[in-house]
């Protein structure tokens, strides 16, 4: 699998994408290099889900195109790709500077405008748009973790009119020789993630790390929308071990307007990210939040015990 995250601003483009390639005749994961090919000639960026000989292919067809720009690929692009007959299971992101289109297994197409944001591995943190790259962090490192597929290195490609750059923004020191043998059976990208988010100047983020509690624009909010993600960490010593954390979302007044429990049983560590997700219409200025974790393990027993690392809390709201 290829975990590719975009977001499109309105006079750029934002890329996220890991390193590991696979082999398509073996199925295997054997060998870390860029997923991301820059199209020079439309000032535009590719990026492919498949084996690694498809993504230089495509950047051939595209380059060999006549498209000028990056209004020129979108154009025809898909249907190009459709001709090499090579998208039935895998798919194709090109982009230019604020906007671009995603190409879905079987050739479903999506137009990304100012706002789009695209993740081919779904996660419950997500792109902010006043901290990218931090956030872009978070969030690959969460596709790491649920894919067991996401490998090399977390890279950021960043288009803009008049240039294109890359930087490396986190290295999970893998080698060749430990992802061999790596499953790449979720290779696809089907049901692509797209989603649309305010990036107007009175579209605001707050992100609260390490804390329990998150609070809206004096301003006013509407609607609130709300992540949660908490990083437990169980221990089982016995056989009967057990235990589960229960998240909760309380707006002001003991309100609650989310919940999740996740649940742990048997012996020996196990790590998670608990994920609560939620939308609040709150509308109202300093609008409160409140993050309750209580934890529970086995009765009587004395054999299991969990521990809460972290929280991480995120409210987009739209000012008034």
């Amino acid at each position: 699998m290829t975990a590719i995250n975009v977001f499109i601003d309105h006079n750029a483009s934002h890329l996220f994408a890991d390193t590991g390639h696979y082999n398509n005749a073996t199925g295997q994961l054997d060998h870390l290099a860029d997923k991301v090919f820059p199209l020079p000639e439309q000032q535009a960026l590719l990026a492919w889900s498949g084996p690694s000989a498809l993504g230089p292919r495509i950047a051939d067809l595209l380059r060999r195109s006549g498209a000028r720009s990056i209004q020129d690929l979108v154009a025809i692009a898909p249907g190009l790709i459709a001709n090499l007959r090579l998208l039935a299971g895998f798919s194709a992101i090109v982009v230019g500077a604020g906007q671009g289109i995603a190409i879905e297994e079987g050739g479903r197409v999506h137009h990304l405008t100012p706002g789009s944001v695209i993740r081919t591995i779904s996660a419950a943190n997500q792109l902010d748009p006043d901290d990218l790259q931090a956030s872009a962090v978070r969030l690959m490192e969460e596709q790491r973790q649920s894919s067991g597929v996401v490998f090399g290195r977390c890279q950021h490609w960043l288009i803009r009119p008049t240039h294109c750059q890359m930087q490396v923004l986190h290295d999970w020191n893998d080698r060749p020789a430990l992802i061999k043998g790596a499953s790449s059976l979720a290779a696809k990208i089907q049901d692509l993630t797209v989603d649309k988010i305010n990036i107007a100047p009175n579209a605001v983020t707050k992100l609260a790390a390490g804390t329990t509690t998150i609070v809206s624009g004096s301003d006013g909010s509407y609607p609130n929308i709300i992540w949660v993600v908490a990083d437990c960490t169980y221990n089982g010593t016995a056989g009967g071990s057990a235990g589960f954390v229960r998240v909760t979302l309380r707006r002001t007044g003991s309100i609650v307007v989310g919940q999740v429990v996740y649940g742990w049983s048997g012996v020996g560590f196990q790590n998670a990210l608990v994920k609560l997700s939620t939308v609040d219409i709150g509308m109202a200025a300093n609008q409160s939040y409140t993050v309750d974790t209580p934890i529970y393990t086995s009765t009587g027993l004395n054999n299991s015990s969990m521990v809460l690392n972290s929280i991480t809390s995120e409210l987009f709201y739209t000012a008034k």
